[in-house]
This record gives C-alpha cells, sequence and structure tokens, in this order.
C-alpha cells in the first residue's frame, strides 16, 4: 500500500481580549505555593474579569504520590448550588449560578496535607482542566487559565504550635442537646492572628 503524508502546522495566536480567567490563587498572586511536612495549606480557584457567569465545572489536578486533599469546599456567593469531589488526582468543583454572577471571586478551594512519604525538595503542578464555563444562557465563554505549583519543604511537626479541640478526648452531644467545644492552641509565641476554620458533618 502506498500513500501520501501532508504536513500541518498549529499557530499559537492570543487569546480573546475579553476571556476571563480561571487560576490557581487570586489574581495578585503568581500561582505557587509552599508547604512544610506536618501541615496543611489551602489552595483557591479563582474566576477573574468574568461577566454573566452561569455554570462552570472545574478540575484542579496534582500528584496524589505528594499531596492528599483533605476537603473542598465552594464559595456560595451568588450561586444557586455547588459541589466538590474527591476523585484520584484531582479535585472536581462545579456549580450554577441562574442569575450570573460578573467579577473576579474564588470558586471553591482544596485544603491539602503532604503525604508522609513525600520529601523535602519535591514540588508537583496544580493543573486546570475547565469542563465546562458557560453563560447564563448556556453558551461558552472565552476563557484563559493560569496553572499553579506547590513546593514542599522540609519541617518538624513536633517544633510546631498545635491547634487542638477539646482535651482530645471527644464531646457527646445527646438528641436535642447541646455541647461546647473549647479550641485551644499550644506552643506558640507572639501569635497576632489567626483564622480556624472547624469542619463538621
Amino acid at each position: 500500500m502506498s500513500w501520501l503524508a501532508q504536513n500541518g502546522a498549529i499557530t499559537v495566536i492570543a487569546g480573546p481580549s475579553n476571556a476571563a480567567q480561571v487560576m490557581v490563587g487570586a489574581p495578585e498572586m503568581d500561582g505557587r505555593f509552599a508547604i512544610t511536612q506536618g501541615m496543611t495549606i489551602s489552595v483557591p480557584v479563582w474566576v477573574a474579569d468574568v461577566a454573566n457567569l452561569g455554570a462552570a465545572t472545574i478540575a484542579l489536578h496534582f500528584d496524589p504520590a505528594l499531596l492528599r486533599p483533605l476537603g473542598c469546599t465552594v464559595h456560595s456567593a451568588g450561586i444557586d448550588g455547588g459541589n466538590c469531589t474527591i476523585l484520584a488526582g484531582r479535585v472536581q468543583a462545579n456549580f450554577i449560578a441562574s442569575q450570573g454572577i460578573s467579577g473576579s471571586m474564588p470558586v471553591f478551594e482544596v485544603l491539602f496535607t503532604p503525604l508522609p512519604e513525600a520529601g523535602a525538595g519535591f514540588s508537583t503542578a496544580l493543573l486546570l482542566d475547565v469542563l465546562n464555563f458557560a453563560d447564563a444562557n448556556a453558551q461558552p465563554l472565552p476563557l484563559r487559565t493560569r496553572n499553579g505549583q506547590l513546593d514542599l519543604f522540609a519541617g518538624d511537626p513536633s517544633n510546631l504550635p498545635l491547634i487542638s479541640l477539646g482535651n482530645g478526648a471527644g464531646a457527646v452531644l445527646a438528641q436535642d442537646g447541646q455541647v461546647t467545644v473549647t479550641v485551644g492552641i499550644s506552643g506558640v509565641a507572639a501569635l497576632g492572628a489567626a483564622t480556624i476554620i472547624i469542619r463538621y458533618d
């Protein structure tokens, strides 16, 4: 069998000037994050310069040999509903905003911790995959993406301040009852400010 082969070419051109941006980290950041062993870090995914965004499905890919996602939260401002799913090597979020949202805002964030076997000096790309990005009329919107990176550094968790709930023994809540859970911080010096999130089922 004989045949002819004709080569082709792909030309990369600038994206639309009115394209929204989907990015790892806030617009003023460069998308790079750093974490030490034994710690956690929250990585937000933002949309910027968007107009009338009605629905989106966005996946954040990472190296599962280095990181473990502990949770994912979809930001609720301006949306009708959304959910976030932790999958192998990626976290996928989707939401619907029937009235459309415009501007720049975080849409979801993922809480990561390094795996115990992940050594210092390693890094993982944080890659975005936008599966759906449409306006309130279900028409596709132009977009650009900015990926990120997470670098791992050495750390000794035994020397870090400890944030704990209660005395470690847990709390018991009776039906229709109330319970108080105390948040404690130990081993810290000159703490000026802190934001602590308590997650529950």
